[in-house]
């Protein structure tokens, strides 16, 4: 069967920088602090443990991706990101390289990606997200057809692509959910205050 991948639908984001919006941490504080702490730390693991120490994390309890997936059912998996999961991917993927951080850009909105990834995926029309049972509206949609195909030549053509929103939507603070509008039913995730927070974790030190 011919799915897509994470790395396929990634190459899919982005055309332009959608419009910035408050997140939390701001993109002021990610970059900064990981330029600030890359000069003061040249070890990549030393550095790595020290950026999300500055936010209140601990690394060897987290299995971070630059998108968390969230939900699955109906063929089809839902998967969102946040600026800190994106920008310390960013930087792990620098330090591989063996390049400069100071070069990353923070970006400043939310995502929730739409996986397909059977033949039998259900299409997903829409992605809607409330916050405190009001609905967000969405920043760009990029739910783009996409052909999908067996071994045997059996082909069907679902949505698959990305949905940005503000990061306020997925602030700490607010009962949120995330809604996947199905051609024959809905996908549903409630997200925890865990999550929100993990996700949004606030500055610790000084900058």
């Amino acid at each position: 069967m011919k799915a897509l991948t994470l790395v396929a639908l990634l190459t899919l984001s982005y055309d332009q920088a959608p419009a910035a919006s408050a997140c939390i941490p701001s993109a002021t504080d990610l970059v900064g602090t990981a330029i600030r702490l890359r000069a003061a730390i040249a070890d990549n693991n030393d550095f790595i443990r020290a950026f999300d120490a500055a936010f209140g994390l601990n690394s060897g309890a987290l299995m971070w991706q630059q998108v968390h997936m969230v939900e699955r059912s109906d063929g089809v998996t839902l998967g969102w990101s946040l600026p800190f999961p994106q920008l310390r991917e960013d930087l792990l993927d620098a330090l591989r390289k063996r390049q400069p951080v100071d070069a990353i850009q923070a970006r400043t909105t939310s995502t929730v990606y739409v996986l397909p990834t059977t033949i039998n995926a259900q299409n997903i029309e829409r992605i809607i997200v409330e916050r405190d049972g009001q609905e967000v509206p969405p920043i760009a949609s990029r739910l783009k057809a996409t052909t999908m195909s067996t071994a045997l030549g059996a082909t069907v053509t679902v949505n698959a692509g990305e949905v940005v929103f503000p990061c306020s939507a997925f602030a700490p603070g607010g009962r949120v959910r995330v809604i996947a509008i199905g051609a024959v039913g809905n996908i549903t995730k409630d997200f925890t205050e865990a999550e929100l927070t993990t996700y949004s974790p606030t500055l610790k030190v000084e900058r």
